[in-house]
């Protein structure tokens, strides 16, 4: 029974052993894979410091530039600076040649305003000497608006007539479209073959009221003169046809 106890105790020893020894071993494989995961940081650092150490002596016994490098350097750097300053200046050279460009279109388009002296205008004025006045007189509106229509211009037509009497001329022309309008306004002034600036049945400094006369033809046959009342009203700086 003695005998017995002493081994089973025997037993327990070996095993404890056993399992002490196990832990000792795995502590010991795990250090020694640190220890050979630092060995191989450690390499790794070495190695980049000695490519540090040689990139610097190479750049420490690098020549410096030449003189005439130096200045050769210097000199392309002014260059480039002196080209861009003239690229910009190129530039705002364009913006301006733009502005004008399309400053002298619109005045190209744009009808030219003729100045005379009204003392010696003609108070007879025939269709085809019909000239863009502008609107400053009530007779230079009056030929304005009778030169716009006879060209179809409706835009210099509409600046020299109220809103209500565009909108009413419109109406009364029955057109749809721009073309369309500008040929009917053509047709208007078919029968006109002169105006005459010294009929005028009203003259105030606000009003004034000209009377036009249109042929009226029978069977092919002129017979008559059909007049038709025209008064422009004056609205700020300009004269402007008001429909009756």
């Amino acid at each position: 029974m003695r005998k017995k106890s002493w081994f089973l105790l025997l037993a327990a020893f070996v095993i404890c052993g056993t399992i002490l020894f196990l832990f000792w071993r795995r502590s010991i494989n795990e250090r020694e894979a640190e220890i050979q995961s630092l060995q191989a940081q450690l390499s790794q650092i070495r190695a980049e410091k000695n490519n540090l150490t040689r990139n610097l002596a190479e750049a420490r016994n690098a020549q410096p530039l030449s003189k005439e490098q130096w200045n050769e350097l210097m000199r392309l750097r002014s260059e480039n600076g002196q080209l861009r300053q003239k690229n910009k200046e190129l530039e705002q050279k364009s913006a301006i040649l733009a502005s004008r460009i399309t400053t002298l279109t619109n005045a190209a388009i744009a009808p030219v305003e003729v100045t005379q002296d009204t003392s010696a205008e003609p108070q007879m004025i025939r269709k085809e000497d019909w000239q863009f006045k502008g609107y400053a007189t009530a007779d230079n509106a009056f030929e304005s608006v009778l030169w716009a229509m006879r060209n179809g211009n409706i835009q210099q037509f509409q600046r020299g007539v109220t809103e209500e009497t565009f909108q009413s001329v419109q109406n009364e022309l029955g057109a749809t479209t721009a073309e369309e309008f500008a040929t009917k306004l053509m047709q208007e002034t078919q029968k006109i073959e002169e105006i005459h600036l010294d009929q005028k049945k009203e003259e105030t400094t606000s009003s004034v009221t000209f009377v036009l006369q249109a042929l009226q033809e029978t069977n092919g046959n002129t017979v008559t003169r059909d007049e038709t009342v025209l008064r422009f009203e004056k609205s700020g700086d300009e004269w402007k046809l008001h429909w009756q």
